[in-house]
């Protein structure tokens, strides 16, 4: 952030590859990790073989740090991520990448491979996550939250999401609930603040509703939130069973409260239904995080009032609203740039010039189709001014129970300060 390297901050968001990926390491192999957010790395290793994942908004860091180890004549390999455009931006400075979640053996093979001279460049794991993952990776960091995984993948196939991998699209993998109650009870000893990184929690109702009751007979004492569909708002049972487990928030993808924008992309909800799932949501005493799009096709500048209204209306705890983000390998970037309507060359430009992606984003990097570029920009900057007055946040923060109450409230003065840096 503003030129230096952000160290020990309280992240919004954490990658799980670490405790995955030291997890897979055979035991007769010696490992050392690093979790650049909280140590340095040692550039003066004797290690033969260096295995780097991060975040997708971090690809052009891990560019830098993947060339500095190869400098050094190492095996660079980088690894499990979903995307299909990261090879080619690190062609220059790795021998191999590999796609998705390697098991044990996969990781084995992987090793025994480098060692031998017979690497590969290029590998595709598939997205086996039924084996324990090593959370020692993670003891020590004063680390907020932390995140665990039940399932990849989601039901649904919206055409603008980059957080299930396409090969898993309108699918999903479950995994097995002993590894996911024996993963819990090791972050337990850790913190006692958990996230699930599922893109939908909700993709198996049976699966969610025995995994509660496995948390809530075993006694897991964990506050935990998740990503969810909008739909769970009209389950009774599995809310109730949500709340008594740990879960106290719900980030849910609304995205436009137009329904013909969420025909557009291939979202099957009803936005008529909005309201009343998510005030039965927050009835359940859980509190939902809404995410809204702007900038979609059939928006217009009375869009961003809707969006207000229904904030307001709705006491969503957490309002997070980006200008629309085509990312390169969805299906709507595929759309955008078939009808000439990006604003960006290729996946390689378009990580070049905005790598923080991930933040809260007010620049179009499309050609809007029914707004102006400088009319989508004042329009949506506009909005986050009025849905984040101190006003706003106080009523938004207004929840009976203190210890929530200020988390809601310091989550939303740093989203504040986050959107007003746009102005």
């Amino acid at each position: 952030m503003d030129g230096s390297l952000l160290k020990s901050w309280s992240l919004f968001n954490h990658s799980l590859n670490l405790p995955i990926i030291s997890a897979t390491i055979p035991e007769d192999w010696k490992k050392e990790t690093c979790l650049e957010y909280h140590d340095d790395l040692n550039f003066q290793t004797d290690a033969s073989i260096i295995i780097i994942s991060c975040m997708g908004y971090d690809i052009m860091h891990a560019l830098e740090i993947a060339g500095k180890y190869k400098e050094q004549g190492k095996i660079v390999i980088f690894g499990a991520h979903v995307d299909d455009f990261s090879d080619r931006i690190l062609s220059d400075v790795c021998d191999s990448v590999f796609y998705g979640i390697p098991s044990p053996n996969e990781m084995a093979r992987l090793l025994d491979d480098a060692v031998s001279g017979k690497l590969l460049w290029r590998y595709r794991f598939g997205f086996n996550i039924n084996f324990p993952f090593d959370y020692s990776v993670l003891k020590g960091k004063g680390m907020p939250f932390i995140q665990v995984q039940a399932s990849v993948g989601c039901k649904n196939k919206c055409n603008y999401c980059c957080a299930s991998p396409q090969s898993l699209s309108g699918k999903f993998r479950l995994r097995k609930i002993d590894f996911i109650i024996n993963d819990l009870k090791t972050v337990s000893k850790i913190t006692k603040y958990v996230s699930f990184i599922d893109p939908n929690i909700y993709n198996n109702r049976l699966f969610l509703k025995a995994l509660c009751r496995r948390m809530i007979n075993e006694r897991i004492k964990l506050i935990w939130g998740a990503q969810s569909t909008v739909d769970v708002g009209d389950d009774a049972e599995i809310l109730k069973l949500l709340r008594k487990s740990g879960c106290r928030i719900l980030f849910l993808g609304l995205e436009s409260l137009e329904q013909n924008n969420l025909n557009f992309l291939n979202k099957p909800y009803d936005k008529t239904r909005y309201l009343g799932q998510v005030l039965r949501i927050k009835k359940a005493g859980i509190h939902v995080a809404g995410y809204f799009m702007f900038g979609l096709d059939f928006d217009t500048e009375e869009s961003t009032d809707a969006i207000h209204r229904f904030v307001h209306d709705s006491r969503i705890a957490l309002p997070i609203v980006n200008v629309l983000m085509p990312v390169p390998g969805t299906k709507l970037f595929k759309f955008l740039k078939d009808e000439g309507r990006l604003l960006m060359e290729d996946s390689a430009d378009f990580l070049q010039r905005n790598p923080l992606y991930s933040v809260p984003c007010q620049t179009p990097f499309f050609v809007p189709k029914s707004l102006s570029v400088d009319v989508l920009t004042r329009s949506f900057l506009d909005l986050v001014n009025r849905l984040y007055t101190y006003r706003q946040i106080i009523m938004r923060a207004f929840v009976s129970r203190p210890s929530e109450a200020m988390k809601i409230l310091l989550i939303n003065l740093e989203l504040r300060k986050k959107y007003l840096k746009m102005s």
